[in-house]
């Protein structure tokens, strides 16, 4: 299994002890964090090292897969990933650092993930969503053919505290988007 994908723009690689810096100075954005379920606020390099470790673990277990979105001008721009939930259903999750929104980045890597993950994994059926007052997430996940299917409370780990999501299928049954996975405090 290739553990890397490209795009037209972008290069994405799993993360490695390289990137700390960079990950941490564009985490260093609120209004990114906030916008994330498991990311906390505000977040260090220790937080950067124990996401390499599990993200390390995950991809082992092949439960989890995640990567970084590299560059050639700007170096290190963002994150892609898809965890496991449900028999062969996945769900996406992105992130881009401030400096890089309105650019396409997100809808680009996240198209990406898709074809790495049909590539690789045989994987078809994903599930996704974002915060309610992140639309700009909602617009990607259409761009992509995710279609919205419901509402939900989830955690939010940089907010430290519950907010409404709005949830997405692309081939996967609405009730697995509207579980989701648990996140909750940790």
């Amino acid at each position: 299994m290739h553990m890397a994908f490209h795009t037209d723009r972008l290069t994405a690689c799993i993360p490695t002890e390289n990137e700390a810096i960079c990950v941490t100075a564009l985490l260093q954005e609120e209004a990114v964090v906030k916008m994330l379920a498991r990311m906390p606020w505000p977040y260090s390099e220790t937080d950067y090292q124990v996401w390499l470790e599990k993200s390390r673990k995950d991809r082992q277990a092949g439960s989890e897969y995640a990567f970084l979105l590299h560059h050639a001008s700007y170096g290190v721009v963002g994150s892609v990933g898809m965890q496991h939930v449900a028999e062969d259903i996945w769900e996406i999750g992105y992130w881009i650092g401030k400096p890089f929104w309105g650019q396409g980045f997100v809808s680009e890597a996240a198209q990406g993930l898709i074809r790495w993950a049909e590539e690789n994994l045989s994987v078809t059926r994903f599930v996704s969503g974002h915060i309610v007052d992140n639309p700009a997430s909602g617009r990607v996940l259409e761009k992509l053919g995710f279609h919205p299917v419901g509402r939900r409370v989830m955690y939010v780990r940089g907010r430290d505290g519950e907010v409404e999501a709005l949830r997405y299928t692309l081939n996967a049954p609405s009730d697995i988007a509207l579980q989701g996975p648990g996140h909750g405090p940790s």
